[in-house]
């Protein structure tokens, strides 16, 4: 028929692009109300850290802008993996070791900061 040959094939197909709906839809209520929890308790360690928090402020707040109007990091892969690394930058208080094997003391951090 003539509608068939015009229909998008399924690989067309995205989900919503509102994000706390996708999640809602996908995971319920309780769900997202657990990412809140996270996403609270994560700007609440932002604020208390001590090291690179202007620019940790700035990507928490891209996070959330784009996690509120996207799928990417929610739907494909290299997203969750871009979330995981970001996620795990914004939650290190203090690096352990610069280069090689040289420890870093808190002036070394005062310096950085």
């Amino acid at each position: 028929t003539m509608q068939r040959t015009f229909a998008p094939p399924f690989s067309y197909l995205q989900p919503v692009h509102n994000g706390p709906l996708l999640f809602i839809v996908e995971i319920g209520l309780l769900g997202l109300l657990m990412i809140v929890f996270f996403l609270l308790h994560l700007a609440k360690t932002i604020l208390e850290t001590t090291l690179f928090k202007r620019e940790k402020v700035v990507i928490f707040g891209v996070l959330i802008l784009l996690c509120s109007v996207d799928h990417y990091f929610y739907s494909l892969q290299q997203g969750r993996l871009l979330l995981g690394i970001l996620v795990g930058f914004l939650l290190v208080e203090k690096p352990r070791f610069l280069f090689g094997k040289a420890k870093i003391t808190d002036t070394h951090i005062d310096e950085l900061a």
